[in-house]
């Protein structure tokens, strides 16, 4: 595993990681490949989360759309000031209205145009804004660290 060298635990800056496979992943119809986002989507487009949602008797894999919102809407909805500081250029915020991402969902992919332009990281169990970090903003670290 490669963690980012600039990880802030308490801030969530720089929170991304890379897992090394021991062989290539096998694609399927259920596994695909998402390039990365070249770009950040933009605000009040709609972009797509998996979430494990519960059932009476396990979590099943599912998918939810989030709108994706302005920093100064998500930071006005967000009371966690040392995530606020992480705001500012590495994430992107997300929110369904009615249902969000939760702690088992960490690391889930934001598809937006069909490529990857985040990782969740830090969800709301809730219908507040769930954020991102925003893979745009490292793409040459993600670039320069796989093979």
């Amino acid at each position: 595993m490669i963690i980012h060298e600039k990880y802030e635990p308490v801030s969530k800056r720089n929170n991304l990681a890379l897992l090394k496979l021991s062989e290539p992943l096998k694609l399927s119809r259920n596994i695909e490949e998402a390039p990365l986002a070249g770009i950040v989507p933009k605000v009040n487009s709609l972009a797509k989360v998996a979430t494990w949602r519960k059932s009476i008797f396990f979590y099943h894999l599912s998918v939810i759309e989030e709108a994706i919102i302005s920093k100064d809407e998500c930071s006005k909805a967000l009371d966690n000031s040392a995530l606020q500081a992480a705001l500012a250029t590495e994430t992107i915020c997300a929110q369904n209205k009615i249902l969000g991402a939760c702690d088992k969902d960490l690391g889930a992919p934001l598809i937006s145009r069909g490529q990857l332009a985040g990782i969740l990281t830090n969800p709301s169990c809730s219908s507040k804004p769930d954020v991102y970090t925003s893979v745009v903003q490292y793409k040459t670290w993600l670039e320069a660290n796989t093979e």
